[in-house]
Formats: C-alpha cells, sequence, structure tokens
C-alpha cells in the first residue's frame, strides 16, 4: 500500500485499507524545531510502503505540520507572530489569508474533520521526561495509558481556558467536535530517547486500534497521572522563579515557588 496524496497538499501521507471508519491522524512539526519525531515518521512510511508493516483496517494519515519552519529550524516561520498550534480557531480558520501557516492551518483542520482519533507530537526544548496529555472524556485516557508508560497530564484543557489562547491548539479542535485527541511530548528536541518514545508509542497506538497485524502487548503504565491543579500568571516585569523547575519537579509546602514586585508565592500544599 502506498500513500496517496491528501487533496493536493504537501507533505501529508495517507494510507487507506478502504475499510470505512475510523479514520486515524498522526501530526509532527507543527513547531519547525521540534525534530525529535523525524526519523519516525519516516520510519513508519518506509515500513508501510514496504509491506514490513501491514495495515488492516481504517485510513491513517500522516502529516507534517510546519514545512517552512522546519525548513528554518524555528519554531514558527514569524518569530513572535503566529503560535502555529495556537490558530486553531474561528478567527484563523475562516480567514483569507497569504501568510503560509494560516493556510497550513486550514489544511490540517480539514484533516482533523474527517479524522476519528488524532495523536499530536511534540518535543521540548530543555530537559524533560516524556509526558502525554490526554482527558478523562470518552476512552481517551485508557488509550493514553495502554500506549504510554510515562507520566499522564489531565485536565489541561480546563486550566487552558482560563488563559483562553492555550485552548486553541489541535487537541481543543478535536475535542470541539467530540473525538479523541492525544498529545505526546517526548523529550528533549536533540534526545535520541525521546525518538524512540514516538515511535513506540506510535506503533502501539496503531497496534492497540487494530490497525497493523504484529500485534503487542499494551504497555505496562508504570508513570504518574498528573490532574493541573492552576494556572499563575506574571504580573511584573521582574518575575522570578525561586529555582531552576523542571517539568514534574516535586513541590512541598511552603516552598516558594516565584517572586514578583508585588507578591512572593508560596506552595499550598505537597505538589
Amino acid at each position: 500500500m502506498k500513500p496517496t496524496e491528501f487533496n493536493n497538499f504537501s507533505d501529508t501521507f495517507v494510507f487507506d485499507t478502504h475499510i470505512p471508519w475510523p479514520t486515524l491522524s498522526i501530526f509532527g512539526w507543527i513547531h519547525g524545531d521540534e525534530t525529535a519525531w523525524i526519523k519516525t515518521i519516516d520510519y513508519l512510511i518506509k515500513q508501510i510502503w514496504n509491506h514490513a508493516m501491514n495495515l488492516l483496517n481504517w485510513k491513517l494519515i500522516l502529516a507534517y505540520g510546519n514545512q517552512v519552519a522546519m525548513q528554518l529550524g524555528e519554531k514558527w516561520e514569524r518569530q513572535d507572530v503566529y503560535n502555529m498550534n495556537r490558530t486553531f480557531i474561528k478567527k484563523y480558520l475562516k480567514s483569507i489569508s497569504d501568510e503560509y501557516e494560516i493556510q497550513r492551518t486550514q489544511q490540517l483542520a480539514k484533516i482533523l474533520d474527517e479524522s476519528d482519533i488524532l495523536l499530536d507530537i511534540h518535543s521540548t526544548s530543555s530537559a524533560s521526561d516524556p509526558f502525554i496529555f490526554a482527558e478523562d472524556i470518552w476512552d481517551e485516557l485508557a488509550i493514553a495509558k495502554s500506549i504510554f508508560s510515562g507520566n499522564t497530564i489531565v485536565w489541561w484543557e480546563a486550566m487552558a481556558k482560563k488563559i483562553w489562547i492555550i485552548d486553541w491548539d489541535t487537541n481543543g479542535y478535536m475535542h470541539a467536535l467530540w473525538k479523541t485527541a492525544l498529545t505526546l511530548e517526548c523529550g528533549n528536541h536533540l534526545d535520541a530517547w525521546a525518538a524512540q518514545v514516538w515511535k513506540q508509542t506510535a506503533t502501539r497506538l496503531l497496534s492497540h486500534l487494530w490497525m497493523i497485524d504484529n500485534k503487542q502487548e499494551s504497555e505496562e503504565n508504570n508513570g504518574t497521572g498528573y490532574e493541573m491543579y492552576g494556572i499563575e500568571t506574571k504580573t511584573a516585569k521582574d518575575f522570578t522563579f525561586a529555582k531552576d523547575f523542571r517539568n514534574f519537579t516535586k513541590i512541598q509546602v511552603w516552598d516558594l515557588v516565584y517572586s514578583d514586585a508585588e507578591k512572593d508565592v508560596y506552595a499550598q500544599e505537597d505538589f
């Protein structure tokens, strides 16, 4: 089975078994500097193309998100203008624009419209353990725990709505359509292990959905589930963290978290 072009959209590969419903889409490189998934999408394409991985059911769509930013090696094409993963809302989706990133968002949204499940792949600029975003809706959280053994974050969207622009991402778009969406942060951009996390998680998702014949055992989830507790926003230019916090840093009650011109903020309980 060879990929077919998707409505003349570039950087998109479609593998269709012609067994209707549902459709799985896997996105990567929404941000052009997040390079962890390059080898993995090439791996999936070659495995399916060469029949080393046989697609049994459904339609699989693999999409590069932001080709121009990829070529520039930057997060966005135009720095500080568009964060492409904050443009999946009506303001941009219905606009007529000659901006590449807005046009590409509109193309990707059409793919999401026909998709039933999304796995959106990202990586981090600093050192980080891999983690996955999933909400406790439908079977989304169960799927995440079955395919990924690391930390899981829930209630992201509930908290994100307090900072309205964060909810304008691919997950928010899919959830507004009552569809399943997972976002995987697979570690630092340049960490070789990050690519392995991506490859393993994507393959397990295909296996979990019975899309491929090399059935794998579900992942034993040894990670921790984290619920979003709240969001703090800085109110002054001299905002400083109390220390160099990283993802999943443990904080004890009454630890100083940050300071700004107006206040010192301490943890109210153990985190």
